[in-house]
């Protein structure tokens, strides 16, 4: 993401005053399933929790015992949003992907330390500066800042800012699904959101694959509105944002 320096939006959000780089989809069940078969078979810090592999939304199922746990993505879910992910889980897979993505325990070389810094299950002590520079001589990875999110999602590159992440001022038209769980009217104004992606027996909505409504934002990120919400590590009193939006809202 480029332009440094623009301008914060009408709302107060979205100035940036560095390049930086953001993912291009939400982190999929397939990501977050390789990072669990990294560092929780144990799982001291619970990364997984047991609504991930509730159908029909939950894509990522739990084997075995602590100290053996192993993990997998179910069927058709691969390459869907990963969902019921805390704070605290959000930072400690970006501290795995600062630290090189090791295996091995939850501990200061793979998860507990990094760009946030854990003294506890959900306690972080200290947390590097979003900036254009490194952290201590590494390139970081951190959950998007809101101003990182927002101006990936809305602004246009030429000192304006979209209502919506698809590049429109327009509202988005409510994604579908076919059977696995792909947008089959995909377009440059699409979104999954409103209970409209139903697929999987599903009457209220669903996720979908991500990236499938192939509407982009100008920086080519995708889903940032619809599929689900997604952290940042902004704090608003003890809470930290989220932002976007979601398949039934």
């Amino acid at each position: 993401v480029g332009d440094a320096s623009n301008d914060n939006d009408s709302t107060g959000y979205g100035g940036v005053g560095y390049d930086y780089h953001i993912g291009t989809y939400e982190v999929t069940n397939s990501q977050y399933t390789a990072f669990l078969n990294a560092v929780a078979a144990t799982d001291k810090y619970n990364l997984y929790d047991s609504s991930m592999g509730d159908m029909p939304r939950g894509g990522i199922s739990r084997f075995g015992s602590s100290g053996g746990y192993s993990y997998s993505t179910r069927p058709d879910m691969a390459n869907k949003p990963v969902n019921n992910v805390t704070f605290s889980d959000a930072a400690r897979f970006a501290n795995w992907l600062m630290n090189g993505q090791p295996s091995g325990g939850q501990n200061e070389n793979t998860t507990e330390d990094g760009f946030y810094t854990f003294n506890s299950k959900d306690n972080i002590t200290g947390q590097a500066s979003h900036s254009g520079n490194q952290v201590n001589g590494t390139d970081w990875v951190a959950v998007a800042s809101e101003d990182e999110w927002y101006k990936a999602a809305y602004y246009d590159g030429n000192s304006g800012y979209a209502l919506y992440p698809t590049q429109s001022d327009s509202t988005p038209d409510k994604a579908k699904a076919n059977s696995t769980g792909d947008v089959k009217n995909p377009g440059e104004n699409v979104a999954n959101y409103d209970g409209r992606a139903d697929w999987n027996g599903q009457t209220n909505g669903n996720v979908t694959t991500v990236g499938s409504a192939q509407a982009e934002s100008y920086y080519g990120t995708f889903d940032q509105g619809g599929n689900v919400f997604e952290w940042t590590d902004t704090s608003e009193g003890d809470e930290r944002v989220f932002r976007g939006g979601h398949f039934n809202g």
